[in-house]
């Protein structure tokens, strides 16, 4: 099974250590980066192109949508927040999002998601490039 590559982006030094502590309890998991700035930030996404992105969203998370803009090929993103408000956002809009401080229990349950997620999207695929008949 391929390896899921994910990019911490957190100021806090604490909530990076600790999710990079439970991330690395998963064996599917690869942590390709982390960071705590914004600006160090969008040149490892760009580079690394992770396939999930821990993003943590202060107040009303203007400087992290900014900084989504900038990102040339989007990972899926996962929001990191202590604010009740942004979790009913994140809650109400279907975005992938996890509460401070992250437990390990919901941190494998998002990612056991998104692996069955991704599995079921490449069985489509490979059902569809099946069926196509290419001509010369």
């Amino acid at each position: 099974m391929e390896k899921t590559t994910c990019l911490l982006l957190d100021e806090s030094e604490k909530d990076r250590a600790s999710l990079i502590s439970l991330l690395k309890a998963i064996d599917f998991v690869e942590i390709v980066g982390s960071t705590n700035n914004f600006k160090e930030g969008l040149t490892l996404v760009n580079e690394l192109e992770p396939n999930l992105l821990f993003l943590d969203v202060k107040g009303d998370g203007a400087a992290a949508y900014k900084f989504i803009e900038k990102i040339k090929k989007q990972p899926t993103i996962v929001f990191l927040t202590d604010d009740d408000a942004n979790v009913k956002t994140f809650s109400a809009n279907r975005l992938h999002y996890l509460k401070k401080p992250v437990t390990a229990e919901g941190l494998t349950f998002l990612l056991n998601s998104f692996q069955q997620t991704h599995q079921q999207l490449a069985d489509k695929m490979k059902g569809l490039l099946g069926q196509l008949k290419l001509e010369n």
